[in-house]
């Protein structure tokens, strides 16, 4: 089991009236921000913060500037990274928060930093996209270049499945509402058929014939 591992910084401004200044703490480079559920908010930071595992701390430290908010996620999750923002956005409001609980919203939280640590493996992979490198490795394994990204993506989001796996594991709390994965395959190639026969690679498709238009003209 990892190590306990302290927050680097915990600073709260104004706990004593939130209600009309609105809530917001800081932990290292982790901004938590909100206006109206400061309560709520207020236990995502501190579960965050107090999180005993060493390995996600440094995650998250990794990731450098990251604000965590509350609203209406785009693909209807709990939560949701926006790089460009540096935002990860969590919905208390989520069918699944109403149904089994807040701690859903801080296994959620977790992942999503998580993402934020693995911004840059996600960056690498699209600039190989850009540069049509993907091309060349797809033809190496007799796969279109969009699937070979969309794979590629597949497996990063894979690893961070299991990394938040491990972690709820470490601190003793799989199998709890926490713990977004519990009881799914852990193996790499069944969890990308399931992504292939769902529609859950389409995106990574698009996105891939989107970066090649934008650097080098239609693929």
């Amino acid at each position: 089991m990892a190590e306990h591992h302290e927050p680097d910084i915990y600073r709260v401004s104004s706990p004593a009236v939130p209600r009309k200044t609105g809530y917001r703490a800081v932990i290292g480079q982790t901004l938590f921000e909100e206006g109206t559920n400061w309560r709520l908010m207020s236990r995502v930071a501190r579960y965050v913060a107090n999180l005993p595992d060493a390995d996600f701390q440094t995650a998250r430290t990794g990731a450098g500037p990251v604000t965590v908010r509350f609203g209406r996620t785009l693909d209807r999750s709990v939560g949701e990274w926006h790089p460009r923002s540096r935002t990860v956005l969590l919905n208390p409001y989520h069918k699944s928060v109403r149904e089994r609980g807040s701690s859903r919203l801080m296994g959620s939280a977790v992942f999503e930093i998580i993402h934020a640590a693995t911004e840059p493996t996600r960056e690498h992979i699209e600039t190989h996209a850009s540069l049509g490198h993907t091309e060349e490795l797809a033809a190496t394994e007799g796969i279109t270049p969009a699937g070979y990204h969309a794979r590629a993506m597949a497996s990063l989001e894979f690893s961070n499945i299991r990394f938040h796996r491990r972690i709820m594991a470490n601190i003793g709390r799989s199998g709890t509402r926490a713990d977004l994965f519990h009881g799914e395959n852990q193996e790499f190639d069944v969890y990308y058929n399931i992504q292939v026969r769902t529609g859950g690679t389409r995106g990574h498709e698009h996105r891939y014939h989107v970066l090649r238009q934008s650097s080098h003209g239609p693929s």
